[in-house]
């Protein structure tokens, strides 16, 4: 290695490489100080379809490099429960295994941040024409890259680099001082594309319009089982095990083809006679939430008990490839329509993640990197790592709010659910979707649901398609969702 004083981009300018190592070095630089990074991530913003060897080379050149970057490379034995176990006094018999090699993380040693991003960013195109590197992608792509090269959120620090994103994207915005909409709807070019300027995210305003469609939607739920007699509320939550998908972007599709293929079962009869499905699905409205762990997970309200509890957690066990030791939980809860009481905590329950956003749109982007400071000092309370969550619905472009389409109109029929117009009951609203409602397959092929004011739309999960990092390759495990009847 050549001595520091060297500028830092010579000291690798005539390797065959040195573009490649300018931009994995570039790559690591943009992660504060303290937050590691996949080293395979890099790797695959940096390199066009990468291969084994291309992912060896910068191990190398990181580990070469060892006053600029600290190389973490696990090598501890876990222990890994493999089935359940024979002996009356184990419940599970265990391998001792080692970590995954491939899952080698990268920090800047501390203080060389400057120096590495004095390399630069380039913001145009390469003399050949050819496009900017990837690492100007937007805070929202780098997002999505970062949430797909892990199975699941583990620190405070992976934490702080989300709230990061944040900050970054509300530069991208001009909302520097956020919770103004001065500049909405303004165009703004950057080097990876155009951004037009007000989002959920950075928008006080439309932050707001989720928060009302929520409560719209909520409110019409409640009036339409007030119309048809429902006596009432079921309160569903759905979680997914973090071992049964690949990353948290990944979990995104999986709950929502794992939902499509519970409501299919409740619209066919009954095949045995062994268990209660109620042929439709009721009128309801699902709030998709990140995790701690940012694993999706789902609460839906229902007009009406659909299922017997204990049918219920057996169908889901049996939709959610699941391994034995981590089954799949459901709980599920059921408050009546005239406790009001009960229905305003569940529903004031339910706005958690919407009230989460509007706090987030309404920061700037130095508070947010604020926040990411106390993460990393392990000072942060626990409405900061609940900030973090929003980070996935960030990266996938996922709604928070999905409903049976015709609720927000009962709401305003019926504002108070308590007289009945004769035009919107559960009879009428408990009808199938459209076809194709839960599409996941135009979703991995960047299908979109059209844009609805307010984040809520009808209770589909179609997606745009989050882009895995090159070189991150899915492991090797069947589909997380139980193909075949049921």
């Amino acid at each position: 290695m050549g001595p520091p004083s060297v500028p830092v981009r010579e000291r690798w300018a005539d390797c065959d490489y040195a573009s490649e190592y300018d931009r994995l070095a570039r790559y690591v630089a943009e992660s504060p100080d303290g937050v590691p990074v996949p080293v395979a991530a890099a790797v695959g913003e940096v390199v066009d379809d990468p291969s084994e060897t291309d992912r060896r080379r910068a191990r190398r050149f990181y580990r070469e490099f060892d006053d600029l970057f600290r190389v973490f490379e696990p090598t501890s034995m876990v222990a890994v429960p493999v089935a359940e176990s024979d002996d009356p006094d184990k419940k599970y018999d265990y391998e001792n295994r080692e970590t995954d090699p491939d899952l080698v993380w990268v920090e800047p040693q501390d203080g060389a941040s400057p120096s590495i991003a004095s390399i630069g960013n380039s913001d145009t195109a390469d003399s050949d024409g050819a496009e900017p590197p990837s690492h100007d992608d937007l805070p929202r792509e780098r997002a999505a890259s970062f949430l797909s090269s892990m199975p699941w959120l583990t620190s405070d620090r992976q934490r702080a680099l989300l709230l990061r994103y944040f900050a970054d994207h509300n530069r991208l915005h001009g909302r520097g001082d956020g919770g103004t909409d001065e500049d909405a709807g303004r165009v703004v070019e950057t080097a990876a594309g155009t951004v037009t300027v007000g989002d959920r995210f950075t928008s006080s305003a439309q932050a707001a319009e989720t928060v009302e469609s929520l409560d719209e939607n909520l409110a019409g739920l409640r009036a339409v089982a007030v119309d048809d007699g429902v006596e009432t509320l079921t309160h569903v939550s759905l979680t997914l095990p973090r071992e049964a998908v690949d990353s948290p972007v990944d979990s995104v599709e999986t709950l929502g083809a794992a939902i499509e293929a519970l409501h299919a079962r409740w619209r066919r009869p009954k095949q045995d006679g062994s268990r209660n499905r109620p042929g439709e699905v009721p009128p309801h409205v699902i709030v998709v939430e990140a995790q701690g762990d940012l694993t999706a997970h789902a609460h839906i309200v229902y007009a009406g008990r659909p299922q017997p509890e204990d049918d219920l957690k057996a169908e889901w066990g049996e939709i959610v490839d699941a391994p034995p030791w981590k089954p799949p939980q459901v709980s599920v809860e059921s408050v009546s329509v005239d406790d009001a009481a009960a229905v305003e905590r569940l529903f004031g329950y339910f706005g958690e993640t919407a009230r989460d956003l509007e706090r987030l749109a309404a920061m700037s982007a130095d508070r947010l990197e604020g926040h990411a400071d106390d993460l990393v000092a392990r000072t942060a309370p626990d409405e900061v790592r609940r900030l973090a969550r929003l980070a996935l619905l960030f990266a996938t472009e996922s709604r928070i709010v999905r409903a049976t389409p015709g609720l927000r109109d009962a709401a305003d029929a019926d504002p108070d659910g308590d007289e009945s117009d004769g035009t919107r009951t559960s009879e009428s609203l408990a009808r199938p979707l459209s076809t194709g409602e839960y599409n996941w397959k135009s979703a991995r092929s960047g299908a979109r649901v059209p844009p609805q004011s307010g984040d809520s739309g009808p209770a589909s999960f179609t997606v745009p398609s989050p882009r895995r990092p090159k070189g991150v390759a899915t492991r090797d495990r069947p589909p997380p969702v139980r193909q075949g009847p049921p």
